[in-house]
């Protein structure tokens, strides 16, 4: 939805533009640009960076996911008026923004539901791709947990070991 928006306020800005000529319809388009990062990207990223971060890094992964986000909001908020007062040839870059985004998610983002954060985090350590997390088991899994438990007795329980005593469900 949010492609589609910016290459229409792109196009509306390819032809002969005058502010009073299509500046009503950016508006309106802008509002449903809007409303679809409401609705998507935006919530979606804090989703996506709350079930990727597995591990010990888990603070700092969501800490510097957190700060890049509100960069990049910052970077949209500062250059969104240039649509409106300099010409909306902007959208077609924003579209371009939009399609890197798409492919990120597409090539770059498992499916995690149902899988434990233990799971999650073997699917990193093993360099499992991200189009095989659906259909991939683990077998031994309660022996890589004691491997893990007896490896690092020091210090806060590994994530295999709060893993297994929450129980999270398993596919």
């Amino acid at each position: 939805m949010m492609l589609l928006a910016y290459i229409i306020i792109g196009g509306l800005g390819a032809g002969t533009y005058t502010k009073a000529s299509f500046s009503t319809t950016i508006v309106v388009i802008s509002y449903i640009v809007i409303m679809a990062f409401n609705f998507g990207h935006g919530p979606l990223a804090f989703t996506i960076a709350s079930e990727m971060a597995v591990g010990r890094n888990r603070n700092k992964i969501m800490s510097s996911s957190i700060v890049s986000f509100f960069f990049i909001v910052w970077v949209i908020a500062f250059t969104s008026p240039y649509i409106y007062f300099d010409g909306p040839m902007l959208g077609f870059v924003y579209a371009g923004t939009t399609c890197i985004t798409l492919a990120f998610v597409w090539f770059c983002v498992g499916e995690t539901t149902g899988r434990s954060h233990l799971e999650i985090e073997m699917f990193f350590q093993d360099r499992i791709k991200v189009r095989d997390w659906p259909a991939q088991e683990f077998h031994g899994l309660e022996a890589r947990i004691e491997q893990v438990e007896q490896q690092d007795t020091s210090g806060p329980k590994p994530v295999a070991a709060a893993d297994k005593e929450r129980g999270f469900p398993r596919k």
